[in-house]
């Protein structure tokens, strides 16, 4: 926590911590991406939040925020199963008068033989876009866009 100082009627100073915002809270719209590592299990929560926050803010039906929260939420457990670690990245994208949100999700080098590319592939389903690489020595990378109605 910060610290803001200041002087008591009497002349001695008094520290007083300023409360902590949280990553949401310090989120800039304006650029339109944000990056979550994913390092462990802690991490889907945060990462379920942002895609909530990017959804809602570009103006998703409740519907469809509920599913790429769960969507995001399931990508994140994956990635923490499969990878020592990894990333997600939520961009805002568009396409002539479309707006939507893309998903970029980096997984590194699998820590089992075969990368996650299986159970990724299934998640897509639910989007309007999907796009899957994966090589042996970089890891798999995914990439999800959801167009809105």
């Amino acid at each position: 926590m910060k610290k803001r100082d200041r002087k008591s009627p009497d002349g001695f100073t008094i520290a007083r911590r300023l409360p902590r915002k949280s990553h949401l809270q310090l989120l800039t719209f304006q650029r339109g991406e944000a990056r979550v590592p994913i390092n462990g299990s802690s991490d889907i929560v945060a990462a379920r939040k942002m895609g909530t926050q990017f959804a809602s803010r570009l103006g998703f039906s409740a519907t469809e925020v509920a599913l790429i929260a769960a969507i995001v939420s399931e990508v994140a457990r994956i990635i923490t199963h499969g990878a020592d670690r990894g990333s997600l990245t939520f961009s805002v994208v568009e396409k002539g008068a479309r707006r939507g949100l893309e998903v970029v999700v980096r997984q590194g080098v699998p820590s089992g033989a075969e990368p996650a590319a299986g159970e990724l592939s299934f998640v897509g389903k639910l989007m309007d876009e999907f796009t899957i690489v994966s090589a042996e020595e970089s890891g798999t990378t995914v990439r999800l866009k959801k167009w809105r109605q």
